[in-house]
């Protein structure tokens, strides 16, 4: 009895030991899932204990301004994401309404019906990912550039006191083309936009990948889509679609790990009717 008493007394001692440990162990959890190593759905019971410490993941999701032309459904893609995930926040913003620092609030930004984007706008996209935002992209989102009184007003005030700054503003505006300057950091350059395409399947190349995880290949109802070329040394392509009837392929998913993470969809997610592969990549792209 002595002999288990002792180890009884042990094993105590070890105890405040242990809850170091797995203390360390929790921390480390947390921070691993929180720079996005590791997924919390990976590690099982997790995301409920992270989400209920990190609090609610926030979501952008910037569509264009009554009447643009782009394709995409703001509202459908926030109904679908909202559906399963209790722990997002998912804020409505129209083009018009974006800021840098308005940005900067979001752990997510998602590009849906935008098409028409202003070089000011284009320049707040591109501050926000240099920053390490993360952007989920959908079609034709900032794929044409217009130029509205605003940003003619504010070309000329700069040109006060910054002499030649508004002949940049103007020579540059003219040669953003497709993604423009958003293109350097998107890695895609913009072709066409498809219209009720069918004959379209949807089919993995990287099978492992996270955001295709449990998605069979499968044939799509005519649809709209974006054809976009690649820099292949810039991304990776996650899926492609497969055009039947000629056996021609389009990029369909690619991912481009740039300060934060960027994926590109040309089909946007709300019109693909695939519900575990929109959950798949917003649990990519955010962990709650």
């Amino acid at each position: 009895m002595r002999g288990v008493g002792k180890t009884l007394d042990e094993l105590a001692k070890e105890i405040p030991h242990l809850l170091v440990v797995a203390a360390l162990l929790i921390i480390l959890l947390f921070v691993v899932t929180k720079f996005k190593w590791v997924h919390c759905s990976q590690v099982p019971q997790w995301c409920n204990v992270y989400c209920e410490l990190n609090g609610k993941s926030q979501v952008a999701v910037i569509s264009g301004n009554p009447g643009d032309p782009g394709i995409g459904d703001a509202a459908g893609f926030r109904l679908q994401a909202l559906n399963d995930r209790q722990f997002t926040y998912i804020a409505p913003f129209q083009a018009s309404q974006i800021t840098a620092g308005l940005l900067e609030d979001y752990e997510l930004v998602v590009l849906t019906h935008w098409k028409q984007v202003t070089l000011k706008q284009a320049i707040a996209l591109r501050d926000y990912l240099n920053k390490g935002g993360s952007i989920l992209w959908e079609g034709d989102a900032a794929s044409e550039y217009v130029t509205t009184p605003e940003d003619e007003s504010y070309a000329l005030a700069e040109n006060v006191s910054k002499p030649g700054f508004y002949e940049e503003y103007k020579k540059l505006l003219n040669k953003t083309q497709g993604f423009g300057l958003l293109g350097d950091v998107l890695g895609v350059k913009y072709v066409k936009t498809h219209s009720r395409t069918g004959g379209l399947k949807y089919q993995s190349v990287k099978d492992n990948h996270l955001m295709v995880s449990g998605v069979h290949n499968f044939q799509l109802q005519p649809i709209v889509f974006t054809e976009v070329t690649e820099n292949p040394a810039a991304l990776t392509k996650i899926a492609e679609l497969n055009e039947t009837s000629t056996g021609k392929l389009y990029p369909a998913l690619l991912e481009r790990k740039y300060v934060g993470r960027i994926v590109y969809t040309a089909v946007p997610l709300e019109f693909i009717g695939s519900k575990t592969l929109t959950t798949n990549v917003l649990d990519y792209l955010v962990s709650c």
